[in-house]
Formats: structure tokens, C-alpha cells, sequence
């Protein structure tokens, strides 16, 4: 005998129905699992308290697909510019730090030369005083000398005319030159004009000559004194020019050295006032390059707070997310199954 199939009755296909809709909440459940994301937890949660047959879930599940999309795309237009300002923060950045490093470098330069040059200015200024007073001490130094000289001349001169006036009246006496004309009073006259040999007594036959005898070495005498007067007075003549000729040739080169000194002071001391002018602009440089290099700091520092720190790198950040898409469209795909 035959025997008919019984048809299911309506609970038996309830049931059926229930528990494949049981095991698709445990395959979705599945999928959604084990990722450790808010999005997908929360969406698990959904899923466990449906009782729609998933309608409400699948709606879910396709919003937030596009809304991850939707992130990735702005995160990822975020990253492009984070990227750029970042790139531009940090050039000028290094730009502003070399420009400071640049500016420093060059006030220590300038600044060493200026020292330099403010001692050696000091230093020619004290051998131009040196110098100046080495000149003027030379200089009293030659008038005494001078005067020295000039009176030593006049007396030799003077000595001299004395010496050979006494040899003239010697020699003339000695040698009964004398002659009587004019008004001329012999030395040694009295008021009448008399001398000795006038007033001799008249015993004598011939002129009374003195002593011959005594007269060479008188007259010798006089001649050695006559030629030591006139030794001086070419010796010292002599020595007068010579010490005027090295004074000013002293004169010249100290005057000379003076002038070139001064020269190069004053060089140095325009080169002073142009390095002090250097410096003052570039100590501005550096404040506006401090003040630039401080702002760029600052602006990196702030797009690595919003750009690069956080819990997530940009990397992870993208990665997770795509784990999140792959569940979320693994899911989607279980419901679409399901319901074909």
C-alpha cells in the first residue's frame, strides 16, 4: 500500500523558516564579529534584536558601507592636504632655520672683526701718541741743542777776535810796527796817547822793544788758543748741520708715519661705523627670522595634532576601515543570498 506523503503543516514551516533565519543571524553575527569596531558592534547588536527578517538590516548595512566610504574619501582628501601644508610647514621651516643660522653666523663674523678692528685702532692710536710725543720731546730737544751750539759759535767767535786782536798788538809791538797816524791811541797808552816805549828813559840809544826772548812763546800761545777757537767753531758748525739734517730727517719720517697711521685709523674707524650698521640690520634679520621660524613651529606643530598624532597612524586608520567594509559587505551578501 501506497503511502501519501503528509504535507507540512504551517508550524513545521514556521519552524524551518526560523531556524534558517536563525543561521543566517549567526553567519551575519559571524562576519560581524571579532573586528573590535564600534560601527560593527553596534550593527551586531541590530542584528540580534531584528525581527523584521532583516529588512531594517540590510538598509543598515548599505548606509554604512556609503557613509564608510564617504570617510575614506574625506580622510583621504584630509591626508592630501595635511600632506601639502606639511610639506610647505616644514620648508619653511628649514628655511627660516638655515636664513637664522645664516644671519647668526654672520653677526659673530662681523662682530670678531669689529673687536679686531676697534684694537687695532687703539693700538695705532697709541703709537700715534707715541709717536707725537717722541716728536715733540726730539723737537725741544733739537731747539736747546741748536741754541747750544749758536752760542758756543758766538763765543768761539768772539774768543777768536779777542785772540787775534792781542796778536796784532803783540806782533806789532814786539816788532816795532807800530805807527802813529790819525787819531789811532795804541792799546795800553796813557791819555796822551803814550805808551811804554814813549816813556823810556833816553839812555837808551835805540826803541825799547821789551823782551825778545819772552815773545815766541806769548805769540805761540796765543796762536794754539787762536786755532782752538777756530777748531770749535768748525767742529761745532759742523756738528750743528749734521744734528739738523738727522733731526729732520727724524722729522720727516715721524711726521710720515704719523700721517700714515692716522690714515689707516681712520679707515678702520669708518670700517667700525659700517660693521656696527651691518649689525644693527642684521640683528633685525634675525629677530624677524626668529619670529618667522617660531610661527612655522607652531603651525607644524598644529597640523601634527590634527594631521599625524592620534591612537591610529593614517595607515591603520585605512586599513581598519577596509576590514569594516569587507565584514559589512560580506554580511550584505549573506542577506542577499538568503533572500534569493
Amino acid at each position: 500500500m501506497k503511502v501519501r506523503a503528509t504535507p507540512s503543516s504551517f508550524l513545521q514551516l514556521r519552524g524551518s523558516s526560523l531556524a534558517k533565519e536563525e543561521r543566517l543571524r549567526e553567519q551575519i553575527l559571524k562576519a560581524l564579529d571579532n573586528h573590535h569596531s564600534p560601527m560593527l558592534t553596534a550593527l551586531s547588536l541590530k542584528v540580534r534584536v531584528a525581527e523584521d527578517h532583516f529588512v531594517k538590516v540590510r538598509s543598515i548595512i548599505k548606509d554604512l558601507v556609503l557613509k564608510l566610504a564617504a570617510q575614506a574619501e574625506a580622510e583621504k582628501t584630509k591626508k592630501g592636504f595635511c600632506d601639502e601644508q606639511m610639506k610647505k610647514t616644514i620648508a619653511a621651516r628649514d628655511e627660516e632655520q638655515g636664513k637664522l643660522e645664516g644671519l647668526e653666523a654672520d653677526i659673530t663674523e662681523k662682530t670678531a672683526e669689529r673687536k679686531q678692528l676697534k684694537m687695532e685702532i687703539a693700538t695705532l692710536a697709541e703709537e700715534i701718541a707715541s709717536a707725537m710725543k717722541a716728536l715733540s720731546e726730539a723737537t725741544e730737544l733739537r731747539v736747546d741743542e741748536k741754541a747750544d751750539n749758536d752760542q758756543t759759535v758766538k763765543e768761539a767767535e768772539a774768543g777768536k777776535e779777542q785772540v787775534e786782536f792781542a796778536l796784532k798788538v803783540l806782533k806789532d809791538f814786539y816788532d816795532g810796527a807800530f805807527v802813529q797816524t790819525g787819531k789811532y791811541v795804541p792799546p795800553d797808552s796813557d791819555r796822551s796817547g803814550k805808551t811804554v816805549g814813549d816813556l823810556a828813559p833816553e839812555i837808551f840809544d835805540a826803541g825799547y822793544h821789551g823782551r825778545q826772548d819772552s815773545s815766541s812763546g806769548i805769540l805761540g800761545l796765543l796762536e794754539v788758543i787762536l786755532s782752538d777757537f777756530d777748531r770749535t767753531e768748525v767742529t761745532v758748525t759742523d756738528q750743528e748741520k749734521t744734528a739738523a739734517e738727522k733731526f729732520d730727517d727724524f722729522k720727516k719720517a715721524t711726521e710720515d708715519d704719523i700721517k700714515a697711521k692716522k690714515g689707516d685709523k681712520e679707515k678702520k674707524e669708518a670700517k667700525v661705523v659700517s660693521l656696527t650698521d651691518d649689525l644693527t640690520g642684521l640683528e633685525d634679520d634675525k629677530k624677524t627670522a626668529s619670529e618667522a621660524l617660531a610661527n612655522a613651529k607652531d603651525q607644524l606643530e598644529t597640523l601634527s595634532k590634527s594631521c599625524v598624532e592620534g591612537e591610529e597612524t593614517y595607515e591603520e586608520r585605512v586599513a581598519n576601515r577596509q576590514k569594516e567594509i569587507e565584514a559589512l559587505k560580506k554580511a550584505q551578501q549573506i542577506l542577499e543570498d538568503w533572500k534569493n
